[in-house]
C-alpha cells in the first residue's frame, strides 16, 4: 500500500509540474501576443503621424506651387504687357519714319 501511495503521489507530482509547465508556456506565449499587439499598434500610430505630417508638408508644397504660379502669370501678364508697348512703340517709330 505505501508503494501505490508513493506512486500515486509520485503521478500527481508529476501531473502537477506538467500542468505548471504547461501554464507557463502559455502564460509566455499570451504576453508574446500581447508585446505584438502593443508593437503593432505603436507602430501603426507612428505610421498615422508620419502621414499627418506627409499630408501636411504636402498641403504646403501646393501651396507654394500654387503661389509660384500665380507669381508666373502676374510676372507673364506684366512682360507681355510692356513687350506690346514697346512693339507698338516700334511700330509708331518705323511709321513716323515713313516717307509717305
Amino acid at each position: 500500500m505505501a508503494r501505490t501511495a508513493q506512486a500515486q503521489f509520485d503521478d500527481l507530482s508529476l501531473k502537477i509540474a506538467k500542468e505548471r509547465a504547461q501554464n507557463a508556456a502559455n502564460a509566455a506565449t499570451r504576453r508574446l501576443a500581447l508585446r505584438q499587439a502593443m508593437a503593432d499598434f505603436d507602430k501603426a500610430s507612428i505610421q498615422k503621424r508620419i502621414a499627418e505630417v506627409r499630408s501636411e508638408i504636402d498641403r504646403q508644397k501646393n501651396e507654394i506651387r500654387l503661389e509660384n504660379a500665380r507669381q508666373q502669370i502676374e510676372s507673364l501678364q506684366r512682360s507681355h504687357k510692356l513687350r506690346d508697348e514697346a512693339e507698338a512703340a516700334a511700330l509708331r517709330c518705323c511709321l513716323v519714319r515713313a516717307p509717305w
